[in-house]
């Protein structure tokens, strides 16, 4: 590995941890490419670390430990940094520097160390496993990209849990629950937190719903009094609007206790803007949300489908 690219590189990535990158609207698989970014930079860091201290002739274990805690703390520290110029605090990046680092350590020693074969083989093996774990989430979304196509017209059944990866949340918690079921074996648990507006929202989907009449789905209230979820519908354009309340299609809807079968049509989706008619071919998104929680409230939501 020549150090002067390996410098460049290693500038280029530590400058895109703080500029650029995927937004809210990106892809899921733009931002899983993204998160596997942490593993090459810090890669490249304990690269160029071991080769600095090298002098010092440390053990394999206390270079191993240095390599670990630097790796944790600089990663820690940019976590921070994010977290104060609006970007989130992601654990999932932090786990990513570490093993980015620790294979760092492995490349090096299996390129520079002289060790004995079977060493080598450890080495070897845990750069195939660390490098396992730290794709596994871009593979989990490459799969369920597939599944989600073959699967169309539904949107969720939410029968793996590769679909999580296709929602998005704000201040909500999201899993899969076999106890509140209409169809399958699993249905979706959604838990709102304490907002003004919390919700759920469905954003990788196949965009093009012309060939279908309706949308269904089923919401299950566990609650003993009814419950007012608000639902919208928006088509790529809907950010030419500014986002407007009128430009998006909007319901509230009454859930009773129990289950609660909700079917709408897609003509009175598509003719809901005030000013124009949506592009139905280029669905964005679809989200539930609820008003001024104060408390955490569950519901659960199974079988969304076109037809």
């Amino acid at each position: 590995m020549k150090m002067n690219w390996t410098y460049f590189l290693a500038v280029i990535l530590t400058i895109l941890l703080f500029v650029g990158g995927p937004d809210y609207e990106s892809h899921r698989i733009v931002q899983q490419i993204w998160d596997v970014g942490h593993v090459a930079l810090f890669l490249i860091l304990s690269y160029i670390i071991l080769i600095f201290i090298r002098k010092y002739k440390l053990s394999y274990i206390t270079q191993f430990l240095i390599i670990v805690a630097l790796s944790f703390i600089f990663g820690l520290f940019v976590e921070l940094i994010q977290l104060l110029i609006g970007r989130d605090f992601e654990l999932q990046d932090l786990a990513n520097d570490v093993s980015g680092a620790i294979i760092g350590y492995f490349v090096y020693y299996l390129l520079h160390a002289k060790i004995s074969k079977l060493h080598n083989i450890i080495a070897a093996m845990s750069i195939v496993l660390l490098l396992m774990i730290s794709f596994y989430p871009l593979v989990n979304v490459l799969v369920d990209e597939v599944k989600m196509k073959n699967e169309f017209p539904v949107l969720s059944d939410f029968e793996s849990a590769t679909q999580l990866s296709r929602w998005d949340v704000k201040q909500a918690n999201l899993s899969l629950n076999k106890h509140h079921v209409q169809q399958g074996e699993y249905s979706l648990q959604a838990t709102f937190l304490p907002d003004a507006f919390p919700d759920i929202t469905l954003q990788h989907f196949p965009r093009d719903w012309s060939a279908y009449n309706n949308i269904k789905f089923s919401l299950y209230n566990k609650a003993q009094d009814p419950i007012v979820i608000e639902m919208k519908i928006y088509d790529e354009d809907h950010m030419k609007y500014g986002y407007q309340y009128t430009d998006r299609f909007n319901r509230e809807l009454l859930l009773q206790p129990g289950w609660n079968n909700i079917s709408i049509s897609l003509n009175e989706i598509y003719n809901s803007p005030e000013k124009r008619t949506m592009d139905i071919t280029k669905i964005k998104s679809f989200s539930l949300f609820l008003k001024d929680v104060t408390s955490p409230v569950t519901i659960f939501l199974d079988d969304l489908r076109l037809y």
